[in-house]
């Protein structure tokens, strides 16, 4: 069952490869059509259209709630953990993250991105309970 947890974990690190290559994408368009130059990135401004500042501000996402997934799954993994209920709630945190990132990159409506935020978000502090609850009472043994 450690072996599966790694599963989610190899996908969500496909959607960051992904975001990123949308990013690369976005932003050489933006510069290619004339609305970047090259002084602008030189300076660091922040200065993108709109469709690259969503690819990016997606991309930044990656690296904020998805390391508290990270760690849960390397810490259940650590400890053998085998739990089936943490298993699924990685998987739905994964796929709440593809939502939120397809939205993101999309229409970018909030209340969706928001929806998606959310149920994300409740997985993660649950897979965390879990895994306290877990450690507690293996040490109560």
């Amino acid at each position: 069952m450690t072996k599966n947890l790694f599963y989610p974990m190899i996908f969500q690190i496909l959607l960051t490869v992904i975001l990123v290559f949308r990013l690369g994408f976005t932003r050489l368009k933006a510069f290619k059509s004339g609305h970047m130059k090259g002084k602008e990135l030189s300076l660091g401004q922040d200065v993108w259209n709109i469709e690259a500042t969503k690819a990016h501000r997606s991309f930044q996402n990656q690296f904020e709630i998805p390391v508290l997934f990270y760690t849960a799954i390397l810490a259940a993994s650590f400890i053998q953990m085998d739990s089936k209920l943490f298993l699924s709630l990685a998987w739905i945190f994964v796929i709440t993250r593809f939502f939120h990132a397809y939205e993101h990159t999309g229409r970018n409506y909030v209340p969706a991105r928001f929806r998606y935020f959310t149920v994300g978000f409740f997985s993660v502090t649950v897979m965390w309970i879990i895994f306290t609850v877990h450690m507690v009472f293996s040490e109560l043994k």
